[in-house]
């Protein structure tokens, strides 16, 4: 015969230090002769951000060649829980608001830094493409604002 018996927040009884918990049986208390017990399950939500001032983590700086020189840009990612991918959205996004990417002839938008999971490495890996100069741009087309447009420094 097996019980299952659920402890969440409810049956804490240390409020001090969250680690004494307390099950209160509907009918009172039971004997237990010759049982075992096991822990089949726990579930322990994250609920800290992984990205904050506390960590020193939401700061980087994005630098992007130009004719003549070099623009950087300085990047702050808002507090937050934040996989790879929510922060290459954030990256990509404000790649789209600087002008710092190209058009394909697919219409589809080129970046120039990625970062991708390496599952095989369990990792993350920082990806940098070259930007085409204006002799090889080939069939990319300018955005129309921002720093690689035709009236921007890139």
């Amino acid at each position: 015969m097996s019980f299952v018996l659920t402890l969440n927040s409810t049956n804490v009884s240390n409020t001090s230090t969250n680690t004494t918990f307390k099950y209160n049986f509907i009918n009172g208390g039971f004997t237990c002769r010759d049982y075992e017990m096991c822990v089949s399950s726990i579930t322990l939500p994250y609920s800290f951000y992984n990205i904050s001032n506390y960590y020193s983590n939401k700061t980087f700086s994005l630098i992007f060649p130009t004719a003549a020189t070099t623009i950087q840009y300085d990047v702050s990612l808002p507090d937050g829980f934040y996989t790879v991918t929510e922060i290459n959205s954030y990256i990509q996004l404000y790649c789209q608001s600087v002008g710092a990417y190209l058009v394909d002839s697919s219409g589809d938008y080129v970046y120039f830094i990625q970062l991708v999971y390496n599952t095989a490495y369990y990792s993350v890996q920082l990806l940098n493409f070259i930007v085409p100069t204006l002799a090889n741009i080939g069939t990319y087309t300018r955005p129309s604002t921002g720093l690689y447009s035709t009236s921007g420094t890139g």
